[in-house]
């Protein structure tokens, strides 16, 4: 038997329960949880009429309440009478609260420093004596090769002032102008002629040209002089029937690309071949303007992720390698 204030929890064993209950002095009015066996309903009609106690079926108006285990009505009434002291919640992870705003925060900056877009897609960046130069296909015009490839420089990856049009659309062939591609611009420096070399993907308007052209400058700002385009490597990988882009007789098609200079000085091609299935790398001639010949396959070029349809590569160093 368990006292809480005014009200008592007896726990009353199957034999000898009206005994216990009898010797509950001062209490008038009972509820009776369920129990095992209908016990609880045997005690009612018992009490009923005996007139021992007067059963409720509110445990709010009882002065005790009578059970034959510690069965989940009961704890939940012993909840209710006496409710067990809650575990204090353990303290919520503290949320920093955001800074306050300087207004010296960096933002996205699609603009360059004349407040005009930033007009250079698919682009490539060099660093050159603490310049960043970042070339890009300039579509001020719309989509195709209607301007050329303009030029911005910056000292901080932030702002960017433009240098202007680098390579003219004039500079291409007439099929490579307008509604022609010339597509991911990339330069990098080459030490031995002092000059900057732009490798870029040109093609047709239904993309069936596919070739790489090159030019040429003395200075990152330019002008850029165009020297020619081809299809660097040929090779035999099975070449498709009624093939539009002519790769039997021209070679495998050049398109998404890039360039990568290593430790060593030596400078590689990376483009999307075959059709763009497969990407072939290519380690460059010393004045990085053309393919180092003879091809030779495993030595001189290699075909990396065949058949998986790989495109626009972006080459780095890591750990070392």
């Amino acid at each position: 038997m368990m006292k809480n204030m005014k009200r008592v929890l007896c726990l009353l064993p199957l034999a000898g329960a009206l005994a216990c209950a009898a010797d509950l002095a001062g209490v008038h009015s009972v509820y009776l949880l369920p129990m095992a066996r209908g016990m609880d309903q045997y005690l009612a009609n018992r009490l009923a009429n005996e007139h021992v106690f007067r059963v409720v079926t509110d445990p709010k108006l009882a002065d005790a309440i009578f059970t034959d285990h510690l069965s989940e009505g009961f704890q939940a009434e012993l909840e209710d009478f006496s409710p067990t002291p809650k575990p204090p919640e353990p303290p919520k992870p503290a949320v920093a609260e955001p800074a306050a705003k300087t207004g010296d925060e960096p933002k996205a900056k699609p603009d360059d420093t004349a407040g005009h877009p930033i007009q250079a897609h698919s682009a490539g960046i060099l660093l050159h004596h603490g310049v960043y130069y970042w070339y890009g296909e300039d579509k001020t015009l719309g989509n195709f090769n209607r301007t050329g490839v303009s030029a911005y420089s910056s000292r901080d990856l932030y702002n960017w002032t433009r240098v202007g049009v680098v390579l003219p659309k004039e500079a291409v062939p007439e099929q490579f102008r307008d509604h022609g591609i010339c597509e991911r611009p990339k330069v990098i420096y080459c030490p031995k002629t002092r000059q900057f070399v732009m490798w870029m993907h040109l093609d047709s308007a239904d993309y069936s040209v596919a070739s790489a052209g090159v030019a040429t400058a003395d200075k990152p700002e330019g002008p850029f002089k165009f020297l020619g385009y081809s299809r660097p490597i040929r090779y035999d990988f099975g070449y498709p029937a009624n093939d539009r882009t002519r790769q039997q007789e021209l070679g495998s098609t050049f398109r998404d690309m890039n360039l990568f200079v290593d430790d060593d000085g030596h400078a590689y091609v990376f483009y999307a071949a075959e059709g763009n299935p497969t990407m072939y790398v290519s380690r460059l001639n010393a004045d990085f303007t053309g393919v180092e010949t003879p091809s030779v396959e495993g030595k001189t070029w290699a075909r990396i992720l065949v058949k998986q349809s790989r495109e626009a590569p972006a080459p780095f160093r890591y750990k070392g390698h």
